[in-house]
């Protein structure tokens, strides 16, 4: 399983850190929060977290290739 995260729609609110923090981080830039996958591919451990996270995720900002 690989974990993507769309930059562009994220707005920084870190529910995927606290929900998955196995795969997701916060990156505390100068102008904005951004989560980062931190964890590729995604611990088999923490697959239904991750999957958890991405359905949290209101923007739709986190994909997940369950294939991979």
């Amino acid at each position: 399983m690989i974990a993507k995260i769309d930059r562009e729609k994220c707005n920084g609110c870190s529910i995927c850190e606290a929900v998955c923090p196995e795969v997701f981080k916060m990156f505390y830039g100068d102008r904005a929060s951004r989560a980062l996958v931190h964890t590729n591919p995604v611990p088999k451990t923490a697959e239904r977290f991750c999957i958890d996270a991405r359905d949290c995720c209101k923007p739709g900002a986190i994909h997940v290739d369950e294939d991979s």
